[in-house]
């Protein structure tokens, strides 16, 4: 997949080791590099939440929540038209492009 970034900030934290480790911890730095290589590597977002039973879709249908150890990566679709289905809901199986919007910490 396609991988783009709400704001530069955002991609800083993605693409920088030391700015995430700085930000987020050691663990969760790491937990995030890998869920944006996986990313990455999948296919469409149908094949990443085929191999990934943990990540939520929104009530809305319009955001992923990938749960990393102590935060979370929040991730949309980033196609120019929305890819849906006949009942006007993402078919993830054609977003084949995500943006990922905000990392965040997951209260216990």
């Amino acid at each position: 997949m396609e991988l783009s970034f709400d704001t530069l900030d955002i991609r800083d934290l993605c693409l920088n080791v030391q700015i995430a480790i700085e930000a987020v911890g050691q663990h969760d730095s790491f937990a995030l590099l890998q869920r944006l290589a996986d990313l990455a590597a999948a296919h469409d977002v149908a094949e990443y939440l085929d191999l990934f039973f943990e990540v939520s879709v929104s009530a809305d249908d319009w955001e992923l929540c990938i749960p990393l150890s102590s935060m979370a990566l929040i991730v949309e679709q980033a196609h120019t038209k929305p890819p849906l289905d006949d009942s006007d809901q993402i078919d993830w199986s054609r977003v084949k492009r995500v943006k990922i919007v905000s990392l965040e910490r997951i209260d216990d």
